[in-house]
This record gives C-alpha cells, structure tokens and sequence, in this order.
C-alpha cells in the first residue's frame, strides 16, 4: 500500500512539476551542442532531487535518490536542454535504517529532457518539458531527443538492464552511493 502511494505522489509530482516552457523539438535538437560539465551533471542531479522531495511529505528517514545519464546538450543563449536517461526513487524507512535493505519506496525509470537557463556558468533548473518514465519508447525518443544520439541512448538503456554491462555496473553504484552516504551520515 505505501509503494502504490508514495508511487502515486511521484507521478503527480512528475506531472506536475515537468510542465514546462513548450520549447518544441524542432528547436531545441538544432541549438548548438554543448559540452557536459560537471557543473551541468550536478545541476540536474540537484534539479531531480529538488523536484521530487519538493512535493513530499517529510517524515525522519525520507530519502530521494536517482542516479542519470546525460546523453547530450544543446545551448541557445543563455537556455540549454539536456536528454537524459534517469532512475529515481524516494525511499523510506520505517525504523533506524543501518543498510539499504532497510527503506521502502518506489522506482521510476525513463527519458527526459530537461531546460537549464545558464548565466555565468551557473545552471538553474527551469523546467522538464518532456519524459517518459516508463520504459524505453522509440517514439517518444524520435518525437524528443536529437536524431543523432537515439541510437547511443537505445544501446546504452539496453546496457543499464544487464547485470553483466560495465554501463550497469557504474549506473548502479552511483545510485547505491548515495544510500550509503546518508546511512553514514546518521550513523
């Protein structure tokens, strides 16, 4: 019952939160590339996070949690979109959590793009005008992300639901590092 509601809460939260400022395909995917920084991968990481715990309720040992990969980049003056594969999850714990066995919650995983506006080097989160959160969809990519990373995002979301891929391997550590930071931190 918790899975179905906190489930639900993430999906409006998504719905909600990811309306954004119409820029269309046709735009966006023939701005100019532009390199993916760190900066920019933390941005959206915090933009993600921000987005989901934002709408929550806020209990002792609520935990949001995701872990991306940025495909490509596009930059138009001071406004960039970002393609995007993500994993997220906003996770609970009913007790002292001590190791990851210890939360309850729920998974998404999907595409999206997301809006950045960028003044001098920084990024702030502006919108997500289009995903998909549940599973890989070739229209949705062809209708969204620039023709010439479709292929690279296919192969790579195939590669994140193989447990034998180095890609799974490294998706899925960085997502487990983020529990294991905030099991220390209240230890």
């Amino acid at each position: 019952m918790l899975k179905k509601a906190v489930l639900s809460v993430l999906i409006l939260t998504l719905t909600v939160s990811f309306a954004g400022c119409g820029v269309k395909k046709a735009e966006h995917t023939s701005w100019k590339r532009t390199a993916i920084t760190d900066e920019l991968d933390n941005a959206v990481h915090s933009a993600l996070i921000n987005v989901v715990s934002d709408n929550e309720e806020k209990a002792e040992h609520m935990l949001p949690v995701e872990t991306h990969k940025i495909f490509a980049a596009n930059k138009k003056d001071n406004f960039v979109a970002v393609y995007i594969y993500y994993h997220g999850s906003y996770l609970k714990s009913n007790g002292n959590p001590k190791k990851k066995e210890d939360f309850d919650g729920s998974d998404k995983s999907g595409h999206i793009v997301m809006f950045f506006d960028i003044t001098d080097g920084n990024y702030s989160y502006r919108s997500i005008d289009e995903y998909e959160l549940e599973g890989p969809d070739d229209e949705f990519l062809e209708a969204n992300f620039p023709d010439d990373i479709i292929d690279t995002v296919n192969e790579y979301t195939d590669a994140v639901t193989d447990e034998s891929t180095k890609e799974y391997k490294e998706f899925w550590d960085k997502y487990d590092s983020q529990i294991n930071s905030f099991l220390e931190n209240i230890s």
